[in-house]
């Protein structure tokens, strides 16, 4: 597997920025272990992609877990008022990312902040406002993410089966 691949503008025009996308989405299929991007525009929208799908993640994965735990935890009378609206927005953001983000490639990678990464592959003339996107092994998150998603769906099965029995 190659280690890393930089992502440079050719010219500063406005129709550079297809020829970046491309160069980013090729990237990304031949799973570099570090992608550099310098031009500023891409690298931004990046983060915010890698971002929201990394917010979609955790908020459906602690959601979940806090569904789980009232639907447990709380008395009877008080639960359904918590965990249901807990749980919904739990499997909302599940659900979201599974169809959005699971089987994009970026979802493979995520914004390395620490700049002894940079020193120490060793690449020389980059622009200081680069973004730097690490790949990473994602399956454990994954099953987290689907494990938690299928617990809660299955308290709100039981619950409504007892509801109705």
């Amino acid at each position: 597997m190659p280690e890393f691949v930089v992502i440079r503008a050719l010219t500063e025009d406005e129709d550079d920025d297809e020829f970046l996308e491309e160069q980013l989405e090729d990237a990304l299929d031949d799973e570099y272990q570090f992608i550099i991007i310098e031009p500023e525009r891409i690298g931004n929208e990046t983060t915010k992609w890698i971002q929201m799908g990394n917010f979609l993640h955790k908020s459906g994965v602690i959601t979940g877990l806090g569904s789980i735990f009232v639907g447990i935890a709380f008395p009877q009378r008080y639960r359904s008022y918590f965990y249901i609206p807990v749980g919904i927005a739990s499997l909302t953001c599940i659900s979201l990312y599974n169809i959005s983000w699971q089987y994009d490639p970026c979802c493979k990678y995520q914004v390395e902040y620490d700049t002894r990464t940079l020193e120490r592959l060793e690449i020389d003339n980059l622009k200081s406002s680069v973004v730097v996107l690490k790949r990473r092994d994602d399956k454990y998150r994954k099953r987290l993410h689907n494990v938690v998603g299928a617990l809660v769906l299955c308290l709100f099965t039981w619950r409504v089966y007892k509801s109705y029995s």
